[in-house]
């Protein structure tokens, strides 16, 4: 495959790419050890104009694979291609780290989901030596899959953590110029569908949501889009700033969205801090009831609604001095209809029952004071809330206890799952279920270094930071 020299490329010549107005790749092909070449690039899949794909080839005989995000196929060795055969129907070559071919039927690729063998020239695939997979959190079971998040892609298996499939973002290779793989941050069930959102190019925060065949993501149209990039060019600019500087802070605060505490420590001038809290500004936790979508972005809460063309602002942000250890914290958010429940990097409880306009400061009346919130989940209209000081529940928002065992004892647990109107968490070393309200041990031997939980009817699945991903029977 042949480029163009980005050395020798001019601006306009650049400019005119990244438009789609310039082509800038070809294949060739050479049958008199490269006395003469002939130009077979196919016309059919990638867009020959813009910025080169990266495809790899591979060959035998007259059968020739073209190969990237989604493939194209000869066999008559160029001379004309077959129909492109979309990402999800073939190994995505971003990932592969070899590729081989035993005859114009038998081709072998491999990549981060295992090893992949074409026995039809690439017309189909199969995965026949599936890898595990490391750490997976945010465990989401949804119909007879179970997905997670691990690394910065979204992950499926369907055979209880035996094999995972990566779930490619829906990209068309037919497109000019086209966006890399969006890096996910956040994925959350609500309603039978998969949401997440991720960084895309360009420092931006997109929203997504599973296919209804559950093999892609999705951008969700006329979702707004969050922009960080501004906000990395103005800092770029200046070498040091004052506090006092007004006029600077309103800049800032100009050019993108978020907190006050946030655009205050950028102000400072520390380079390395900034890039931290930027991209810890970007990682905001999110939720989804309805049609209604939250997200925190820059450490301040925003809200949108179907049919909306911008972000709202709920006024809910982080108030008190963002140092690194209180930004590396996740604010903790639970939805339920019109109820937000907000769990805040400093301690403080909230919550709002019309979807974010208003907001009651429910921390005067928790059973204990509060230093960090593990996690929030609900059923219906009670509210589980997990704490450093142990767990607490309300079927108001206003009236609160605390969770014990039967002997009264007061647990501690980073992580609790609902099913239906079970209630699960995980103490230490041990699985607990919320029966009669008190907790009653239901399994034990759960490695400590717990990262995700999730329960679907008698089965509990535990992502580890260690021990990849297991599951217990309940029944048992």
């Amino acid at each position: 495959m042949a480029e163009l020299s980005w050395e020798k490329t001019s601006g306009d010549d650049f400019r005119q790419m990244s438009r789609g107005e310039k082509r800038s790749w070809w294949i060739f092909r050479s049958t008199d050890l490269g006395d003469s070449w002939k130009d077979i690039t196919p016309t059919n899949a990638w867009h020959v104009k813009g910025f080169p794909p990266h495809i790899k080839l591979i060959a035998v005989g007259e059968t020739l694979l073209a190969m990237e995000k989604g493939m194209v196929r000869s066999s008559n060795s160029g001379d004309t291609w077959m129909n492109p055969q979309p990402p999800e129907t073939s190994p995505t070559l971003v990932d592969i780290a070899a590729a081989a071919a035993l005859d114009e039927n038998t081709f072998y690729v491999s990549n981060n989901d295992g090893i992949y063998r074409s026995i039809d020239g690439g017309a189909s695939w199969h995965r026949f030596n599936a890898v595990g997979q490391g750490q997976v959190d945010t465990l989401t079971v949804l119909g007879n899959a179970l997905y997670g998040r691990s690394g910065n892609k979204v992950v499926k298996t369907t055979n209880r953590g035996h094999s995972w499939k990566t779930i490619q973002t829906n990209i068309s290779m037919t497109a000019p110029h086209r966006d890399e793989s969006p890096i996910i941050t956040q994925i959350v069930k609500y309603g039978g569908v998969l949401y997440a959102t991720g960084k895309a190019p360009g420092e931006e925060t997109r929203l997504y949501q599973i296919s209804q065949d559950g093999k892609t993501l999705i951008q969700i149209q006329g979702a707004p889009v969050f922009h960080s990039r501004t906000l990395r060019n103005q800092l770029s600019q200046g070498v040091s700033f004052d506090l006092q500087d007004k006029p600077f802070l309103e800049h800032l605060q100009q050019g993108t969205s978020g907190a006050t505490q946030f655009f205050k420590r950028l102000a400072e001038g520390d380079p390395q801090r900034s890039s931290q809290l930027i991209r810890g500004g970007l990682r905001g936790t999110f939720a989804v009831s309805d049609k209604t979508f939250y997200i925190e972005y820059n450490y301040k809460l925003f809200r949108w609604e179907l049919g909306d063309t911008e972000w709202y602002d709920t006024e809910q942000e982080e108030t008190v001095e963002l140092t690194l250890d209180l930004a590396f914290k996740e604010l903790k958010l639970a939805v339920s209809g019109n109820t937000v429940y907000v769990g805040k990097r400093d301690g403080h409880l909230v919550v709002s029952f019309d979807k974010g306009n208003n907001w009651i400061d429910l921390t005067p009346a928790l059973p204990f004071p509060v230093k960090t919130f593990k996690t929030i989940v609900s059923a219906g209209s009670t509210v589980y809330v997990a704490t450093d000081a142990g767990i607490i529940t309300s079927d108001d928002g206003r009236h609160w206890h605390i969770v014990t065992d039967a002997e009264g004892n007061n647990l501690i647990m980073e992580h609790l799952a609902i099913d239906d109107t079970r209630v699960y968490g995980i103490s230490k070393t041990e699985v607990y279920q919320l029966e009669n309200d008190s907790w009653k041990q239901v399994a034990s031997e759960v490695p400590e270094k717990v990262i995700s939980l999730a329960v679907d009817r008698n089965v509990l699945y535990v992502g580890t930071q260690d021990s990849g991903m297991l599951h217990f029977n309940l029944g048992e």
